[in-house]
């Protein structure tokens, strides 16, 4: 189910922002970049506060792992697609 929730708040977000921003959308943290794209308005606002910070992390890293098209650019990961795919 985390997972889900992860790929849903990526394509409402607009599939350009990074794990960190996405992961505050989820856990419903109106941060000033949330607030500016205004995305505390999106259905998947707050959907993801059952997990915290670190585990939203690990979730995304096994997005990666699992082979989701994923670029990653330490903090954040941006998915750029919701094809699978063999290699990054």
């Amino acid at each position: 189910m985390a997972a889900r929730k992860a790929l849903s708040a990526i394509y409402r977000t607009g599939q350009r922002f990074g794990a960190v921003h996405v992961i505050d959308v989820l856990r419903g943290k109106e941060t000033e970049r949330v607030q500016r794209w205004d995305h505390q308005h999106l259905g998947v606002f707050g959907i993801g506060t059952d997990l915290d910070e670190a585990s939203w992390r690990d979730v995304f890293r096994q997005l990666v792992a699992h082979g989701w098209h994923m670029w990653i650019t330490p903090p954040m990961a941006r998915c750029v697609s919701r094809r699978r795919v063999s290699r990054c």
